[in-house]
């Protein structure tokens, strides 16, 4: 396994781990669902945009 599958596996594991309690959390407070989703949304964009300029080198 290369730096590049073992990041990949990292990422997503870590994205896991992010998203199951955020769904757990919106499927009991709905209201405060959407400011979950956003920030949730923008630390996964910037996960990904790291994980992008990492692997593009």
């Amino acid at each position: 396994m290369d730096s590049t599958a073992l990041l990949q596996l990292v990422g997503t594991v870590a994205l896991l781990l992010l998203a199951v309690p955020g769904l757990i959390y919106a499927l009991r407070e709905r209201r405060r669902a959407k400011r979950v989703f956003a920030i949730g949304g923008g630390l996964v964009a910037a996960s990904v945009l790291l994980f992008w300029l990492m692997v593009r080198q």
